[in-house]
Parts: structure tokens; sequence; C-alpha cells
């Protein structure tokens, strides 16, 4: 295991706790907040609402991300590295 992939572990073992209650708490996520439950980039999650593959919704000028949308999307990701295609 390289140490990147040794430091998202322990990223993503300290965050599990807080992940159950955030969802439960919140009716939506700003695309930061869902970034960072993701473990993934802001850049990376505008890439796929850009491309259609999740929906956001708007509060003025600020994308939001219903809860629902962010578990469907999360649930159809592929099960494997697809690189360069995404």
């Amino acid at each position: 295991m390289s140490i990147e992939d040794t430091i998202r572990a322990i990223i993503r073992e300290e965050l599990e706790p807080l992940r159950d209650n955030f969802a439960q708490d919140r009716l939506a996520y700003s695309v930061p907040e869902l970034a960072i439950a993701m473990g993934i980039s802001d850049r990376q999650l505008y890439k796929h609402i850009d491309r259609g593959d999740l929906t956001a919704k708007y509060s003025g000028a600020k994308k939001i991300i219903p809860v629902s949308e962010a578990q469907r999307f999360i649930r159809e990701l592929p099960e494997e590295d697809l690189g360069s295609l995404l």
C-alpha cells in the first residue's frame, strides 16, 4: 500500500462516523461538502456535474446536491477503475 493509499484510508476511517450524522442531519450538500464526504476534489465533482452524471440544484448561484441525489450518484459509480475514460 502506498503512502497516498494509507493516508486516504486514515482519512476515510476518521470521517466515517461523521458521514452517517452528516447525511441524517442535512437535506443537501454543497459541492465542497460532498467532495469532502466522498474523498474527492471539488474539481472532480464539478466535472461529474458538468457531464450530467450528478444533478445539482441551485440556491441563488450556489450549487447544492440533495442527499438523495448524492446517494444515487454514489450507488451508480463504477466498481472498477475506468482510468482515462473519466
